[in-house]
């Protein structure tokens, strides 16, 4: 394994972490098997994310498949599920296990296990984009598990998560970016009002990059997360959660400089009325590079949504997102991207709708090279199957 890690400090923090939680409420499901598909028609004016002369457009067929099996044993929770997308440009494939176990009124705990077979989407990674025939393939074995101590009127509530990633990348000679991934976190919360909580959260992540990339570099590194905040659901109206505190990365390679920084995330909720639902969100968080010889870099985020309901069949949805990457190199790289959505669906029938959907992308980058610009639009018919 490259790097070290003091293994009896991360077995005392993981075995604290067994004892930690908010408890799950079990929602009313009915057990069985239940399958939705839905078709899509785009046509895509800048396929690859490549700047404007070398920009390709073309029209794709895809289909989305989610199937789902579902069982309850006494208070005991089981489900398993498969996502798919089908299209020429690029396929996933998502298979997961789930297993949500009430013990007692105040200890829950929930499992997972996957695997995710998915390609890099042009343009969403840090890496400069071309016109390749072939997207980057990837597979993701990962598992996680929670555990839950408390209830969600109690005073004070305790949670904790360990989750493990073993990411490989499968084609394009990206074999610098596999690695493995282990995270542990940690919460506490206290109720300072009926529909208030403060919270006290504290998480690591080690990464484990298997090999060096063509320059002998490694992007190996350790990052801690220390962040306070508060969730709330003050009215029926309104919800959300808001954390805030600091965040240190650090790299075993010394030709990569260490990411410190605050952090931040908020997600909130508001319902002025049934039909209508706004979301707000926010954060500065260190994402992983997908270049080689690169460290990783810091995004701030903010967005916004607005579901209304037109009539009780029809339904607009916009969204609105733009994000500010930064990168700690030799050319003081920063990009400003945006993403943008409009989209309207309408239910033919309870179990089958229809929709169309409009989507702007860019990226302008301090380095022209990595710019680009992208109008994507969409038809769309699907299923609603529900037990």
């Amino acid at each position: 394994m490259n790097g070290t890690i003091d293994y009896r400090l991360m077995t005392k923090i993981v075995t604290a972490l067994i004892f930690m939680i908010p408890t799950i409420s079990l929602a009313e499901k009915s057990p069985g098997f239940q399958w939705n598909v839905e078709s899509q028609l785009r046509y895509d004016d800048n396929l690859y994310r490549t700047n404007e002369q070398s920009a390709e457009s073309s029209t794709i067929f895809a289909i989305k498949p989610k199937l789902s099996w579902l069982s309850l044993y006494g208070k005991h929770l089981f489900d398993l599920t498969y996502q798919g997308n089908y299209d020429r440009l690029q396929s996933e494939h998502h298979l997961k296990a789930h297993a949500l176990l009430d013990h007692s009124y105040r200890l829950n705990s929930e499992y997972t296990l996957g695997i995710h077979w998915d390609s890099d989407r042009p343009g969403k990674t840090n890496a400069l984009s071309n016109s390749s025939s072939s997207l980057n393939q990837s597979r993701d074995i990962y598992t996680k598990g929670k555990i839950y101590y408390g209830h969600s009127a109690s005073q004070g509530q305790l949670q904790g998560q360990l989750d493990y990633h073993q990411q490989r990348y499968t084609n394009n000679n990206q074999e610098y970016r596999d690695h493995n991934r282990l995270g542990t976190t940690g919460i506490f919360y206290y109720r300072v009002a009926p529909k208030t909580r403060m919270l006290f959260q504290v998480s690591f992540t080690n990464y484990d990059y298997l090999n060096n990339d063509t320059f002998g570099k490694n992007q190996s590194s350790q990052e801690f997360r220390y962040l306070t905040g508060v969730t709330w659901e003050a009215t029926s109206k309104t919800s959300g959660i808001f954390k805030i505190g600091y965040q240190d990365k650090n790299y075993n390679d010394s030709a990569f400089g260490d990411l410190s920084s605050l952090a931040l995330m908020l997600d909130s909720t508001w319902k002025p009325n049934t039909y209508t639902t706004i979301t707000i969100g926010a954060a500065q968080e260190n994402r992983e590079s997908a270049q080689e010889s690169s460290n990783g870099y810091l995004r701030r985020h903010i967005k916004t949504g607005l579901e209304h309901d037109i009539t009780p069949r029809t339904q607009l949805l916009i969204k609105v997102w733009y994000g500010n990457d930064q990168f700690d190199d030799i050319f003081n790289r920063e990009d400003d991207r945006w993403d943008l959505q409009l989209s309207v669906k309408h239910s033919l029938l309870r179990w089958l709708y229809i929709g169309a959907k409009y989507q702007y992308e860019e990226r302008d980058s301090s380095l022209d090279s990595y710019d680009f610009n992208a109008n994507v639009y969409t038809l769309l018919i699907g299923t609603n199957f529900k037990n």
